[in-house]
């Protein structure tokens, strides 16, 4: 382990001893150290990845603690930076709080007109929402684009987008309930909001940037949630499912009340996951690789066409979803706004279970 290494990895466990902190419930103490952790990170050029070293990460540390470390540029002056954060004892008991921004000539970010966290929409996380890469294409990824804009772009990979696709054994979600996941998403914003109320009284300014609560699809409920509990600047909800009218969404409601119950159903039974995610990154696999040959799920269609029903006709395959956002379109027109390359590439971005 080099120095640097040892300097972070003392860093880290100062910051988190003595820290009354349990794997969801943290106290301040933890969040302004956690702000102060991530601040150190950023000024150092190198390294531009680190791991806490296994040695360190003892069970006798209290939780959360910062674990690992990236910085990537993705665009001409823009940076990303990725934390990754133990949240509790489990394999998968981990968060990653992202952050893409303006950079000066020396890597270190400028200050941003107005800052932003955002919360990604089902079985997505950060990078698959606002950071996807499509190759050969005009799409520039959202956080991108508000950063060139001069906006502090924050967000956050939450703890389903650590498990992979191989694993079998899904048994310890069980206890991952939606009370679980907003405090997960409270700690990091209250972290983003000290780290920004820090770098003011560094600057000498009396008050921090404007910070903004933003969530996509399915995290546009989580946001509204955590905006009840967080003083903010503002609220933006990105392509939210409702509100919907009683008779001329009756089908809709229908189809949201059957998903519930067999959610309720699979619960009761030992199931704690949502695994339609798997079937459709196969199904996006397939229109890639054999996009005129017959679908295996959809009969009648080709792969393409399978793909495409697939994420305009939601609520005819008994799944709760509106498409009048991002994947709006027809069989016929195909997408509205989107082009099928991007969702491609999302929908491999997507985590497999949630």
């Amino acid at each position: 382990m080099n120095v640097v290494s040892k300097i972070i990895a003392a860093i880290a466990i100062a910051a988190i001893m003595g820290s009354a902190a349990t794997a969801t419930t943290v106290s301040a103490n933890c969040i302004e150290n956690s702000a102060m952790m991530i601040m150190a990170l950023e000024q150092k050029k190198d390294p531009v990845q680190w791991r806490m070293p296994n040695n360190f990460r003892q069970s006798s540390l209290r939780y959360p603690i910062i674990i690992g470390f990236d910085r990537e540029k993705v665009a001409s002056g823009i940076v990303h930076y990725e934390f990754t954060l133990k949240i509790g004892a489990g394999e998968y008991d981990k968060i990653a709080l992202h952050r893409v921004v303006k950079t000066k000539r020396n890597g270190v970010p400028v200050r941003a007109k107005v800052s932003s966290f955002w919360i990604a929409g089902r079985s997505m996380d950060f990078r698959g929402n606002f950071l996807a890469v499509v190759p050969d294409s005009d799409y520039t990824a959202p956080a991108i684009l508000m950063a060139k804009k001069g906006i502090d772009v924050w967000g956050m990979s939450p703890r389903h987008s650590f498990v992979p696709e191989s694993e079998e054994n899904l048994a310890f979600m069980k206890g991952w309930s939606e009370d679980i996941y907003l405090e997960d998403e409270n700690f990091l914003f209250a972290v983003v909001r000290y780290y920004n109320e820090i770098a003011a009284f560094k600057r000498g300014e009396d008050n921090p940037i404007p910070l903004i609560l933003g969530g996509y699809s399915q995290g546009t409920r989580r946001a509204a949630l955590n905006a009840t509990q967080h003083q903010m600047d503002g609220l933006i909800l990105i392509d939210m499912p409702g509100p919907l009218d009683p008779e001329r969404d009756a089908d809709i409601i229908a189809v949201a009340n059957t998903a519930f119950n067999t959610v309720e159903e699979e619960r009761k039974s030992g199931i704690y996951h949502d695994a339609d995610m798997v079937g459709f990154k196969k199904m996006a696999r397939l229109a890639i690789a054999y996009p005129e040959g017959i679908s295996p799920v959809i009969l009648g269609l080709t792969n393409k066409q399978a793909f495409l029903y697939a994420l305009i006709h939601t609520k005819e395959l008994g799944k709760f979803a509106y498409h009048q956002g991002f994947c709006a379109g027809d069989m016929e027109q195909g997408l509205y706004f989107a082009k099928m390359s991007t969702l491609f590439v999302i929908a491999e971005m997507a985590n497999p279970y949630q």
